[in-house]
């Protein structure tokens, strides 16, 4: 389930920008404003350079947005549905619903993003060719070829360059970088296991992003490597980069080992019999005092008498104001059971948890027969899995 800022949802993804993109956009913005563009043309004075800075860092969110767009529209149109796009700092995950169902389709929703990027940013080098005849330039600037330019061709400039970056960067062979994606993809090809390739994947992915974070603290402390040179800056690029690389490797195979185990485990064995409820018209203030402040659960099936109608959440009891405890009922603020998601007792573990990510929440009911028997929820899994491997 997503994390971070939730700027929406779109044909049915739901759409976040991971804290750390927000960190990463500060440093873009800072390097831009007092080191790049300082560089190019110190005459542009300071208000127009944090101008041009903030309008770069915003162009490297579009950029990074137009790459997992190109994903999610690909994966769509090979019938695989998007559930969560999130944006990180040199890219993002588009979280599926399944996985491809073959190595092709897999391939070429990999190599989507990427070759996005490299359209992008023959688009920005071209419209910078072109503003720079229609702009001018200023003949005889001792500050070199980008100092001569307009602002507006040279902000186009470096967002085609980055843009042409960002691609590249994409390929390398680290899982979840598409790079990685593309390799998973040849493996399962050549061997047929999916799940296989995804680990040797996920393990590569974790091992060239800790490398990189290595390399950054070398870098920040003064090291000098070929090509990559020195410099604090340099370093925290590597830094943050690779961290983000390893994160998302060590996430993605434990995604893929969770649904293994999970795999014709029944929801029975997991679930939480008979769990807290709250009936359907007793008040917010019944609700907050009877229940939130006496049970550790963050949502509670609605009963209506004996019968399920519906469930409601911590997040639905704070959304009304205080003033409206006494009078407004559980029933109106809850989630109905027309869009309820749900699971059965019988059914594979595996499945249930698919069906609750898709959803978007932290627990399913279980019924039977059109009961209430229990809840199952995501921490249920968790837990179940650390206490299987303590054993």
């Amino acid at each position: 389930m997503g994390s971070g800022i939730y700027l929406g949802r779109r044909r049915g993804t739901r759409l976040y920008v991971d804290w750390s993109c927000v960190l990463v956009w500060l440093l873009a913005v800072w390097h831009l404003a007092v080191v790049m563009l300082p560089w190019w043309n110190p005459s542009w004075g300071r208000v127009l350079t944090w101008a041009l800075a903030v309008a770069g860092g915003l162009g490297l969110l579009v950029s990074v947005l137009v790459h997992e767009a190109a994903h999610a529209r690909v994966a769509r149109a090979n019938g695989v549905p998007t559930q969560e796009l999130i944006l990180y700092p040199f890219g993002g995950v588009t979280d599926t619903l399944r996985e491809p169902r073959s190595p092709v389709v897999e391939f070429l929703v990999a190599a989507s993003g990427p070759l996005a990027n490299v359209a992008l940013g023959l688009v920005c080098l071209l419209f910078s060719q072109a503003s720079a005849a229609v702009f001018g330039s200023a003949a005889g600037s001792p500050y070199g070829v980008v100092g001569r330019m307009h602002p507006v061709p040279a902000l186009a400039l470096w967002l085609g360059s980055v843009n042409l970056f960002l691609g590249a960067v994409n390929l390398l062979p680290a899982f979840p970088l598409d790079g990685g994606r593309i390799l998973r993809a040849s493996y399962w090809a050549g061997t047929g296991n999916l799940r296989m390739a995804t680990r040797w994947a996920s393990v590569l992915g974790q091992a060239l992003g800790w490398l990189s974070v290595l390399v950054g603290l070398m870098l920040v402390f003064g090291g000098r490597l070929p090509l990559l040179g020195t410099g604090v800056v340099n370093g925290l690029w590597l830094l943050v980069g690779g961290w983000f690389v390893a994160e998302a490797a060590r996430r993605s195979l434990q995604s893929v080992r969770l649904r293994d185990l999970l795999r014709d485990v029944p929801v029975a064995r997991l679930m939480r019999p008979a769990p807290p409820t709250a009936q359907a018209n007793i008040s917010i203030r019944s609700l907050v005092l009877d229940r939130v402040m006496t049970a550790d659960e963050e949502a509670f099936p609605v009963l209506d008498g004996g019968r399920l109608v519906g469930i409601v959440t911590v997040d639905d009891a704070r959304r009304v104001p205080r003033y409206r405890w006494e009078s407004a009922t559980v029933r109106e603020v809850m989630t109905g059971l027309d869009r309820l998601a749900v699971t059965l007792r019988d059914a594979d573990a595996a499945t249930a948890l698919e069906k609750m990510t898709a959803a978007g929440v932290g627990q399913l009911p279980v019924v039977q027969d059109g009961s209430l028997v229990g809840m199952l929820r995501h921490r249920d899994l968790i837990e179940w899995l650390e206490a299987r491997d303590a054993c």
